[in-house]
């Protein structure tokens, strides 16, 4: 930035030249020896400097090499029309940096970029948006009250990136955590029979083996308190809390056609390019013909940025075309029921994602001419408990007088 240059020492005592540089600090680097003469790098300020010395010594000093921006402005002193361009620039990527031109989403898992863009967008949070108009504790706390799984958020501006940090937990609906203090009874959500159950919490009313249907009360969140005949003096509530597993089964059902459109793609893939800046885009396909056959696009886009935190409003991106031709087929009978198979292993690897054990598989499969169809049950062993208020029940205020007698 300050210039610096490379010269040319020669004459009667270059070497009492470079001592004087030194007594006198003047910086030099890269000094060599050609032989009768001296080459070296020195900053401009310090070639300044030289007139004293070249006399003292009787040396002559001749410029190799200029670099820097000092040499670099004067060169191009007489180019207005560059250097307002670079000014303009200057002022161009100014003026972006103080808006938000990208969004990122860091610690979501069971919610996600998709369902926080909505949130965003509705509560007119937005690409291109002014960075001062943002409120990053209004937001955390409008996330926080949106979404109950997320516990803790964190919003944060850097450059022209805004970046929203967040903390997913589990909701414990049974259990010993996040229960609260409410008194609450712990009912079953669907029809079946009580395999096995732990209580911690709270008066049981089934017992294993016992049938229940949907919304039937397992625990209850209140205990009765007995006085010495027996009779129920009074009653202490709780949130009820256990651990109850239910056999029970679901109904699963699944058909589809035995003639069907496979897709032929042809060998050559197509490859486009586009630009976009703000939400303009510009297709780089001048000499592309179109075609009417039905294709599939893969697209892949970039933004610029300049550093790391620093993100702009373009974009380049390529399109990869990939053409095909829909051609009718039929199933085998050996094709269908192994894609019936198929659907089925998913459905069941879906219920054990969630904690559930598959104990029967009573599903059948038939085909016919026009359609393959799986139907029938699979019975399961799953945790059940869904939470609600206990009922207050008043106590006989003679029975309590009574009760409160007879304690010493």
């Amino acid at each position: 930035m300050r210039g610096y240059v490379k010269i040319k020492v020669y004459g009667y005592s270059p070497e009492r030249f470079l001592n004087l540089c030194s007594s006198r600090q003047i910086l030099i680097w890269d000094l060599k020896n050609t032989g009768d003469a001296y080459e070296m790098y020195m900053s401009v300020k310090g070639f300044r400097e030289l007139q004293p010395v070249v006399r003292k010594t009787k040396t002559r000093v001749q410029i190799v090499k200029r670099r820097g921006f000092p040499f670099f402005m004067h060169k191009y002193r007489k180019r207005k029309i560059f250097f307002a361009g670079i000014f303009l620039c200057a002022v161009f990527i100014y003026v972006l940096s103080l808006f938000i031109w990208d969004i990122r989403f860091v610690g979501n898992s069971v919610r996600t970029t998709e369902v926080l863009m909505d949130f965003m967008e509705r509560n007119e949070l937005h690409h291109g948006m002014w960075k001062s108009d943002i409120d990053c504790d209004k937001v955390e706390a409008a996330l926080r009250n949106e979404f109950d799984d997320i516990i803790w958020a964190s919003v944060e501006i850097k450059g022209t990136r805004l970046i929203v940090y967040v903390q997913e937990s589990l909701k414990v609906e049974q259990g010993g955590e996040n229960i609260g203090e409410e008194p609450t009874d712990l009912c079953t959500e669907k029809d079946g029979t009580v395999e096995r159950m732990i209580t911690r919490a709270g008066t049981p009313v089934v017992s294993v083996g016992s049938p229940v249907s949907a919304g039937a009360v397992l625990v209850q969140g209140r205990m009765e308190i007995l006085g010495d005949d027996g009779s129920v003096v009074n009653y202490q509530y709780c949130a009820a809390d256990a651990d109850v597993y239910l056999r029970t089964a679901y109904n699963y059902q699944e058909q589809f056609s035995m003639t069907y459109t496979d897709k032929q793609y042809e060998k050559e893939k197509e490859q486009t390019y586009y630009i976009k800046t703000f939400s303009t885009r510009w297709d780089l396909d001048f000499f592309e013909k179109e075609r009417k056959t039905p294709h599939e696009e893969i697209v892949e886009e970039k933004q610029l940025h300049l550093w790391n935190n620093f993100y702009l409003p373009f974009y380049f991106g390529d399109v990869t075309k990939k053409y095909y031709k829909n051609v009718e087929k039929v199933y085998t009978e050996e094709e269908a029921e192994a894609l019936a198979q198929k659907k089925l292993k998913q459905f069941c690897d879906d219920l054990q994602k969630k904690g559930v054990q598959i104990v029967e598989n009573n599903v059948t499969i038939q085909v016919d001419e026009k359609n393959c169809t799986s139907s029938g049950t699979v019975v399961v062993i799953e945790k059940t408990g869904k939470r609600q208020p206990t009922e207050v029940l008043e106590v006989q205020q003679e029975e309590m007088d009574e009760y409160n007698g007879a304690q010493p």
